[in-house]
């Protein structure tokens, strides 16, 4: 499994900070987990219909509650972006 490096530094640029969770996905350990997880997700989703209907209708449900989430609270980003920008 490849490490990523992060991006280039131009001109004495710091590189920006990374996600904890990208830098927690880049562990072998749990990427090793969600890949065995995600198999087996798939494999029972095609095994069992019934499961398959189930799963697909929590997925869009979740689809949906992310993006009303994340529709919601972008007044509030934008805001605190604007302030944080200014304050430095």
């Amino acid at each position: 499994m490849a490490v990523n490096k992060g991006p280039a530094l131009l001109d004495g640029d710091l590189p920006e900070q990374e996600n904890v969770l990208q830098r927690v996905m880049q562990l072998p350990v749990v990427s090793g987990t969600c890949e065995c997880f995600q198999k087996t997700y798939t494999s029972t989703k095609e095994a069992h219909p019934l499961v398959a209907s189930v799963c697909n209708a929590y997925e869009k449900g979740m689809q949906g509650a992310s993006s009303l989430a994340a529709w919601s609270m972008e007044p509030v980003v934008r805001r605190l972006s604007t302030q944080c920008e200014s304050s430095w």
